[in-house]
């Protein structure tokens, strides 16, 4: 999970650290159950702090979101441009990585359902990730609509098996492989 000194840049700003704790808190805590004393004190800083860089728990949150979307831009990135590494080894990091942020991901939902705010900043994201994956020629086209279709379901997967609802349906591998093969949908041509 992501630290204090891997957010993007060299100077991290009080902010910043304020949404990698909020990222933390959150996907420890979810959304109902953190503070924002929580959040300001994990960051080191004094509960007024955190309210001279958010106005208020909402806006932690859509900073944490856009930690946490750096945070998979860099395994994306690091993961997909490894050209050498076989599809299960990929699936292996995204499936570790959701459930990593598993509890971060449900209030995600959650919120998103509730507060137009949320799901904008969602619909926000999916529009950078299919403009990127666009820029790659990926295998399922340059239309934006079969982009964001495998995007789905290659994220719906992932986080099925995530949660254990694959369980019963095959071992890790098989799971695996249900979600390299979503993944692969993404690749570039060629990859």
């Amino acid at each position: 999970m992501m630290q204090f000194d891997s957010v993007i840049g060299t100077e991290t700003t009080t902010r910043d650290k304020l949404a990698v704790a909020a990222l933390a808190e959150f996907n420890r805590d979810g959304y109902s159950g953190t503070n924002t004393n929580k959040i300001a004190r994990s960051a080191g800083f004094a509960p007024q702090t955190f309210y001279r860089n958010f106005t208020n728990k909402l806006d932690a949150f859509l900073a944490a979101y856009e930690e946490w979307q750096r945070e998979e831009r860099r395994l994306f990135s690091d993961t997909l441009s490894d050209t050498g590494r076989y599809s299960i080894e990929v699936a292996a990091e995204f499936l570790q990585f959701h459930r990593d942020y598993a509890v971060f991901l449900a209030s995600l939902s959650k919120l998103a359902a509730d507060y137009s705010l949320v799901a904008d900043a969602r619909a926000n994201s999916r529009q950078r990730q299919i403009l990127s994956i666009a820029s790659g020629r990926p295998a399922v086209g340059q239309d934006p609509a079969e982009i964001l279709a495998a995007l789905l379901a290659a994220e719906a997967i992932t986080d099925g098996v995530a949660l254990g609802y694959f369980d019963v349906y095959g071992d890790e591998d098989t799971q695996l492989g249900l979600i390299a093969d979503a993944i692969q949908r993404l690749m570039p041509i060629g990859a």
